[in-house]
């Protein structure tokens, strides 16, 4: 089998897509597409086997391997919910702070196996350099662009990510300068360029020095929407990504207006569903908010589109958040403890749930009972930083917090 790329050429892929994908096999750009699809379905056993069979028809194409790899790390991005909005927004989310690295508590291996995909993408990519230089540089960037994502989103090691994100766009430039609208191949460049942006200071000069340059948010954004419009496998990634840096940049509206796009597209993915909930948050419409995880939560009990994998808990501490947002103290402080008193909520939650237990109670000037609850969160498993924001809780009360702006 030929690599999809090599069927029809780069070339093709450009100026029609759609003839690109008539003119194809099933091992073609339709067979990737059908494993990105199931990978933002959540169906990552499907995703593996199709990528698992892909990889045993064609050993030697580097596609299998790459999209293998990009299984797994959505997987453990996912499970971990490491790329959250409300993560992603926070001020240190770009500082290689020790406060925030946790290990990666998942099925035994995890980081082993996303290794050994990547490893195997990238033998096999650049194999392929001599005789056929623009698909070997796709995909090699693409295998190094999911290293990026894994080591800074999952690793915690913005260093290593940014020597892969580098060599991802080195190798996408590359491709772009002889298919100038092959707009998957931004993809790196445009996340790298505002990546590049928004780091220290400390982090930016060294960039320099090694040649990585400055970066621009501006055209990071513009390079992104791009693909989000015109990629032919990246296009969620990309609207994903640009969602969450709307967030972060506090254009909620912007950054809702692509969750819900995806959402509408990917019934089955939750995450997407959460998302949208805690924007319309943030955008002051609690109303919407609640909506959303009501509808979430008949979701679940009804076991519909593979909602039952959520737990009742993820949603009940939503709720819980989005009450206190509105002000409604008492109500948060129900959905809180309907967490904590659920013997069947992960431990995960339960951390969560006491850590938001603690921040309402001390809005409602009920310090000694939030301190107990922050005590317990600074000696429990640290999820995303909770040990780090429990113990500074502990030092400055939520309210005085809250009053300051932080």
């Amino acid at each position: 089998m030929t690599s999809v790329w090599r069927k029809a050429g780069l070339t093709a892929a450009l100026l029609a897509p759609a003839a690109l994908e008539a003119a194809i096999d099933v091992a073609g750009l339709t067979r990737l597409r059908v494993i990105v699809d199931a990978i933002y379905r959540m169906e990552y056993e499907r995703a593996e086997a199709l990528c698992t069979k892909l990889i045993g028809e064609a050993p030697e194409d580097p596609a299998g391997y790459v999209f293998l790899a990009r299984t797994y790390w959505a997987r453990e991005l996912n499970r971990h919910r490491a790329l959250s909005m409300d993560r992603f927004a926070a001020p240190d989310f770009f500082q290689e702070s020790k406060d925030y690295k946790y290990t990666i508590r998942g099925e035994p291996g995890a980081v082993l196996v996303f290794d050994e995909a990547t490893e195997r993408a990238v033998a096999k990519a650049r194999a392929l350099l001599t005789t056929d230089p623009d698909t070997a540089r796709f995909f090699l960037g693409l295998a190094y662009q999911n290293q990026t994502t894994f080591d800074a989103s999952l690793k915690g090691s913005w260093w290593s990510a940014f020597r892969a994100g580098q060599r991802a766009v080195s190798l996408h430039r590359q491709v772009l300068a002889s298919n100038p609208g092959l707009a998957d191949a931004l993809m790196a460049i445009g996340a790298y360029d505002y990546v590049a942006a928004s780091v220290p200071w400390k982090v930016r000069w060294l960039g320099i020095l090694i040649g990585v340059g400055l970066g621009s948010k501006d055209r990071g954004k513009e390079q992104l929407e791009t693909v989000a419009s015109k990629g032919l496998l990246l296009a969620e990634d990309a609207g994903i990504i640009l969602s969450l840096i709307y967030t972060r940049e506090r254009n909620y509206q912007r950054a809702y207006d692509k969750i819900t796009a995806l959402g509408q597209k990917y019934k089955e993915n939750y995450l997407l569903q959460l998302d949208r909930a805690g924007l319309a948050r943030r955008m002051a419409q609690p109303q919407l908010a609640n909506q959303i995880l009501t509808e979430i939560l008949q979701k679940i009990e009804r076991r519909q589109d593979g909602y039952g994998r959520l737990e009742r808990a993820v949603v009940y501490n939503r709720f819980g958040i989005t009450f206190r947002s509105a002000g409604d103290l008492p109500a948060a402080e129900k959905w809180f403890r309907e967490v904590l008193e659920d013997p069947s909520a992960p431990q995960q939650e339960k951390i969560v749930a006491h850590l938001e237990m603690g921040k309402t109670l001390d809005l409602a000037n009920r310090r000694a009972e939030a301190t107990e609850h922050y005590r317990q969160v600074a000696a429990a498993e640290n999820v995303q930083g909770s040990r780090h924001e429990a113990s500074a809780l502990l030092k400055t009360a939520y309210r005085e917090k809250a009053a300051a702006g932080r």
